[in-house]
């Protein structure tokens, strides 16, 4: 998801977008729960695929997106969120971000 939104993927990106600002216009009610692995899956495909000369700039917008609390919150990976994966039918890196909003959902 993470990754088709910074890349503005024809298809995706627009509901995507929309996704996020019903997020942010909830002022904090709603948000997006993923895992930290997430935060680094991005960046290390960003860096792959961005010029040098424009990453720093990339990188500012990543920051400033992960650190914007009041939509995103970033989880760790624990015992109990590798548990919750097993037998869910998404990719490895969305298992992980799933299981982490079912953590939290638990709590």
């Amino acid at each position: 998801m993470f990754l088709a939104y910074f890349n503005k993927e024809l298809g995706r990106f627009p509901d995507l977008q929309t996704i996020l600002d019903d997020v942010r216009a909830s002022q904090g009610h709603y948000k997006i729960v993923t895992s930290v692995l997430t935060k680094v899956e991005v960046a290390y495909i960003a860096a792959e695929k961005t010029a040098p000369d424009d990453y720093p700039n990339v990188e500012t917008i990543l920051d400033e997106f992960w650190g914007n609390t009041h939509i995103v919150e970033l989880i760790e990976v624990s015992d109990d969120v590798s548990h919750r994966r097993v037998g869910l039918s998404v990719l490895p890196f969305s298992m992980v971000g799933v299981a982490c909003a079912q953590t939290m959902l638990s709590i």
